[in-house]
């Protein structure tokens, strides 16, 4: 019985010994004793990596050193020029203080750890499907014929070796290859990848290492910025407000018209007489205008979002449209934003963030939060209301009777009492003595 079975095992390995290089992409998931291989070899991180090793371990809690074994595998792979002894392997569960089966279990899943020698570079051709259909089997032949190597076997100067990963993560780049560079062990590894190749940019990729250069890496393609299209954009090049269209090169005058409420002339033609609220005002001894949001950039960026919010191009933000947002739709105060936000075209979106600007002033932002605090628009904020608001924003963290002292006693100290009635003067007084932080930032691209 045991015979027999000890004979099926020994007809399974050599079954899978005699299979071509190119049924399978990754070492074989049986340890082999060999002179440089086996456990009776001495293996410790160096000195540079044991105190690296200790700030892996920093991250987890102590008695869950074993999370570290990834990273830790990933840090001796590094020193040992890319492959994994099973010597380095003990090494780790050592460190991590597992059983050393519990590290042979990681190791032979991901397929990043090498249990084999491999180049100082090593050459990672994708095979999934975009990268195939794209020509990754020619970019694959074109290494190996290059290299007088098999898949997964090294040059005779043990600077090369050529292997295959399943995605890389770029297709839009197909076909692409990796480059794990060992040829500086674990301080100056790197891991590149060349996206946009061909068989002949491959094999100029393999001399340049050769030669000790680093060619650089990323698409290889000069007409194509990144993953960006070759040649650049050809959609998505126009803008549409409200009934008309705005060519590419939209100006920013008629674009500032479009903020401050007037027709398509130029912002030095505008109507002075236009300017009068809070959030546009004209200032005829410097003959300027003042806005929240004064730079080109930022009126570009606030309207490029204006359009993302206004799916359907109907010239105004709806209440189910400003919940898209998902900082908008958490926010404890949102069922009371939408009051004030609901149908705003792009004039009104810009004037109601103009009060999170760094710029507005103390009166512009107590504007918009008293109106947040008066529910009901009688023009007068009553201790309930605060309370309500008060309650929104701090939930379970404190209790009723907690959020009522401290409201009474921030009236108190501005002068009031939990029977006040607070019009808009009241409030700015009132939040006058803390002081409002309220920014928002409007990313410029």
């Amino acid at each position: 019985m045991l015979a027999r079975l000890a004979s099926n095992r020994l007809h399974e390995i050599r079954r899978i010994f005699s299979q071509p290089a190119r049924s399978f992409s990754t070492a074989l998931n049986y340890h082999l004793d060999s002179p440089d291989n086996n456990p009776d070899l001495p293996w410790e991180f160096n000195e540079a990596n044991k105190q690296k090793a200790k700030e892996i371990l920093s991250h987890y809690p102590s008695n869950y050193k074993q999370s570290a074994v990834i990273p830790l595998l990933d840090l001796a792979q590094q020193q040992h020029g890319g492959w994994l002894p099973v010597s380095a392997m003990n090494a780790v569960a050592k460190v991590i203080e597992v059983a050393p089966i519990r590290v042979y279990e990681v190791a032979t899943f991901y397929s990043m750890f090498n249990r084999t020698k491999v180049g100082k570079y090593h050459l990672l051709v994708c095979g999934t499907t975009p990268c195939m259909i794209r020509g990754s089997r020619d970019i694959e032949a074109a290494l190996l014929n290059h290299l007088g190597v098999k898949r997964n076997e090294l040059t005779k100067d043990g600077l090369f070796s050529v292997g295959e990963m399943e995605c890389m993560g770029s297709c839009v780049n197909a076909p692409m290859i990796t480059v794990a560079d060992y040829s500086n062990g674990s301080e100056g590894y790197t891991y590149n990848y060349y996206e946009d190749v061909t068989p002949e940019l491959v094999v100029e990729i393999v001399e340049k290492l050769r030669k000790g250069e680093k060619p650089p890496h990323g698409t290889q393609n000069p007409k194509r910025i990144k993953c960006g299209p070759e040649g650049g954009n050809t959609t998505l090049l126009v803008f549409k407000v409200f009934s008309w269209a705005c060519p590419e090169d939209l100006s920013y005058g008629r674009m500032l018209a479009l903020v401050l409420g007037t027709s398509e002339a130029s912002s030095s033609q505008l109507d002075k007489q236009r300017f009068t609220t809070s959030t546009r005002r004209w200032h005829p001894e410097t003959n300027t205008f003042h806005m929240p949001f004064v730079s080109q950039q930022e009126i570009v960026s606030l309207y490029q979002r204006f359009c993302q919010l206004d799916r359907n191009a109907k010239g105004f933000i709806s209440a189910d449209e400003f919940l898209s947002v998902p900082e908008f739709a958490m926010n404890p105060l949102s069922q009371r934003l939408l009051k004030m936000v609901d149908g705003l075209n792009f004039k009104d979106f810009v004037a109601f963030l103009s009060a999170f600007s760094a710029r507005a002033s103390m009166q512009q932002k107590s504007e918009l939060i008293f109106k947040v605090y008066d529910s009901d628009c009688n023009g007068k904020v009553s201790f309930n209301d605060i309370l309500e608001v008060l309650r929104d924003l701090s939930g379970s963290f404190m209790s009723d009777e907690q959020r009522e002292k401290v409201l009474t006693q921030v009236l108190q100290e501005a002068g009031y009492t939990r029977e006040s009635y607070l019009t808009l003067d009241d409030f700015v007084k009132v939040l006058g003595s803390y002081g409002v932080k309220m920014e928002v930032e409007v990313p410029i691209d």
